[in-house]
């Protein structure tokens, strides 16, 4: 009989939360001109691997794009011309400090993933100009966001292409197609198209003779199946043996936080 290690989220924390201020957000990629303040007149340092804590502001120029963590767990990439705004909530109920984020998002191209939630409530809601809604677990979408025009939405298929859709009883549904004249920009389409790097761990264990055997195929036989499906991207070290053999005692001991700390640093956004 083959045993299998769970599924983890690598959205787990690249860097804790420090106790007293709440830090939401942490810092993917950017590149680019922007810029970023808080509390609007206070100008904020951005450096990628940084957490960042709430009421920011930040802006892009055109072509710039800013990738974002939030709560450990929903990704958030920005493409410029855009302007998007962080608050950070908490309320206290009973014995239970409950932490919240808004987004506003007053101009440009927001991408949300909001897959690693897996059916967790995201404690995150969108504010746009004409309307506001909770991110809730599902497929990725965009929104593209402007003052006097209505807010344009798209879900992302898994090969990456933008699928017109709306806002319909709190879920998105698929529209007709976008409005007339209306075009996503080159840096987002880009970002949708990028695919989840994941690493792949497979150790073949026969329990009926409590021994492994001499020849492993498990972890190739995972590599196999999983490479060819659209929007993953098996990062070096997906199917080894060796690597599956150094991970094996954090496997078998529950120490998730090794494992996801190894694998971020292979890349990594999952680890099977």
């Amino acid at each position: 009989m083959i045993r299998l290690a769970a599924l983890l989220c690598l959205g787990l924390a690249a860097s804790g939360l420090q106790a007293r201020e709440f830090k939401p957000f942490h810092v993917l990629a950017a590149e680019g001109s922007f810029s970023l303040m808080r509390f609007e007149d206070e100008p904020w340092p951005m450096e990628i691997g940084q957490d960042l804590p709430g009421d920011l502001t930040l802006s892009l120029e055109a072509g710039a794009k800013v990738s974002l963590r939030a709560l450990r767990r929903v990704d958030l990439a920005v493409s410029g011309p855009a302007s998007l705004r962080f608050f950070s909530l908490e309320t206290q109920q009973g014995e239970e400090l409950l932490r919240e984020i808004v987004l506003r998002l007053e101009s440009g191209e927001l991408l949300v993933d909001p897959r690693f939630l897996l059916a967790r409530a995201s404690h995150i809601t969108l504010e746009l100009p004409d309307s506001s809604f909770e991110v809730k677990p599902g497929p990725r979408f965009c929104v593209s966001a402007a003052k006097g025009r209505k807010t344009v939405f798209a879900t992302v298929a898994a090969e990456g292409n933008l699928i017109p859709a709306q806002r319909r009883d709190g879920a998105f549904v698929q529209a007709p197609g976008f409005p007339k004249g209306f075009a996503w920009s080159g840096p987002l389409q880009s970002l949708a198209k990028e695919k989840v790097p994941l690493l792949v761990l497979g150790r073949d264990f026969d329990r009926e003779r409590n021994a492994w055997p001499r020849a492993a195929v498990l972890g190739s036989e995972l590599r196999g199946v999983l490479e060819p499906i659209e929007g993953l991207r098996l990062v070096d070290g997906s199917g080894s043996t060796l690597l599956a053999r150094h991970l094996n005692g954090a496997i078998r001991s529950g120490n998730d936080a090794y494992i996801q700390d190894f694998s971020r640093k292979l890349g990594a956004r999952w680890v099977m």
